[in-house]
């Protein structure tokens, strides 16, 4: 029995820490593209995005 729960809490983390993963990816990638966007409306446009995936991350 304790060997069951420590595979699920095992199992758990790995699931939490690829989504943190999954997050951070997703803010690396809009960043990088704001870097490089030359058109005012595709930055505006990602510093939206930008900002709701920080409010996703921490929304306290």
């Amino acid at each position: 029995m304790k060997r069951q729960i420590e595979q699920i809490l095992f199992s758990f983390l790995i699931l939490v820490s690829l989504s943190c993963y999954s997050q951070n990816a997703r803010i690396d990638s809009l960043t990088s593209f704001l870097k490089s966007a030359t058109v005012d409306t595709a930055k505006v446009n990602t510093l939206n995005e930008l900002f709701l995936e920080y409010e996703r991350l921490d929304p306290a």
